[in-house]
């Protein structure tokens, strides 16, 4: 993984169509997930891709989930396309989540295999799974929950990896939330992140994983606390990875490049460039135990020329610093392989369990 991480790196304008896929990604996903959502989410991926309003479905469709049939409980469900850019997790209970869509505003409970049991208003979805729970005999959630998330662009299915390795060998069940990161601000996640930590009913322990701008959204959740105080005293640790601390470099690039970057990027990507500075004055620096992995390529350079010294590609190492950190890494990695590589795993399950990324002969000091 390493080898093919150095050697994509080293390729002519590799960050360069990284972000281009990227970008094109994120405008497609809108469109092809609606195909398969019914009326309201065809609507709302016609206005997402012009970046237009969508008006609120009336009380009667939001009530019967825009006409759809209701499904019976302990059914197999309706597939669906997913549509990672507009819908956000507000409830995660083991594999089932309730998901708002980011224009509509209605929900749809999917179950483990993202198959769609119910839409509706939130309520309907809620009393919905707790049905779902009694006849399938769902167990409660684990004492211990480890939150795993993305960033911008970022789905669920890019979490896998991680969220596999940390559920095999540590000690703790593993949640993964995804949200629509080019459709909203950080503090709309943030909020939407509040809500899912608060039906967290009989856990003992929280951490978060966070992949890039995903630890500002953790951080500006954890904001919301009062001064000093965590906002749920349930949280444990924080480990991000490649997460833009200091802004980036690349998104004030793309910035200053016009339009194009903010209809696709959204206003997420506008805070971490030309509007940094405001943003960043709502992001706490934690004060649960927190410790950063950065990618880099160890020569100074990094992998892309335009990001001042190091970088993943995407990220500047400077870019990833915050005061604070109980631990701090440099891996060999380009950003998208820092939640994927068997090291970076590693490190992560380690600053889970005992607060430092270090091995036990590093912990031990021989």
């Amino acid at each position: 993984m390493k080898s093919d991480c150095r050697q994509r790196g080293r390729q002519p304008g590799y960050a360069f169509w990284t972000a281009v896929w990227a970008f094109a990604a994120g405008a497609l996903a809108p469109v092809l997930a609606a195909a398969a959502e019914g009326p309201e989410s065809r609507m709302a991926a016609a206005a997402d891709a012009a970046a237009l309003p969508v008006a609120e479905p009336t009380t009667a469709s939001a009530e019967t989930g825009a006409g759809e049939p209701d499904l019976p409980s302990g059914g197999e469900g309706v597939p669906t396309l997913g549509g990672t850019q507009l819908w956000t997790d507000l409830v995660v209970f083991h594999g089932w989540r309730i998901q708002r869509h980011a224009f509509a505003g209605h929900c749809r409970l999917l179950d483990e295999q993202d198959r769609r049991q119910a839409s509706g208003t939130f309520s309907a979805c809620r009393a919905r799974l707790e049905a779902e729970r009694e006849a399938r005999g769902m167990p409660p959630l684990a004492k211990r929950v480890v939150i795993v998330t993305h960033g911008l662009f970022g789905t669920r299915r890019f979490l896998h990896r991680m969220e596999a390795y940390l559920a095999q060998h540590g000690d703790f069940e593993v949640l993964t939330w995804g949200y629509a990161s080019t459709r909203g601000t950080i503090e709309d996640h943030a909020e939407a992140l509040a809500g899912v930590v608060r039906a967290l009913e009989g856990v003992e322990e929280i951490s978060f994983v966070a992949h890039s701008m995903g630890g500002l959204v953790v951080r500006c959740y954890l904001a919301s606390g009062r001064q000093g105080e965590l906002p749920d005293l349930r949280i444990r640790r924080l480990v991000m990875l490649g997460t833009p601390n200091q802004g980036s470099a690349l998104a004030r690039f793309w910035a200053e490049r016009g339009g194009l970057f903010r209809l696709l990027a959204g206003p997420a990507a506008q805070q971490l460039s030309h509007k940094w500075e405001a943003s960043a004055a709502g992001l706490a620096v934690p004060c649960c135990q927190f410790g950063i992995l950065a990618g880099g390529r160890g020569d100074g350079f990094g992998w892309h020329h335009g990001i001042p010294g190091d970088d993943d590609g995407m990220v500047g190492v400077a870019e990833t610093r915050l005061e604070g950190a109980a631990d701090f890494r440099v891996l060999p990695l380009t950003h998208r392989t820092l939640m994927c590589d068997p090291e970076a795993m590693q490190c992560t399950l380690r600053f889970l369990e005992f607060g430092s990324f270090a091995g036990p002969s590093e912990r031990d000091g021989r």
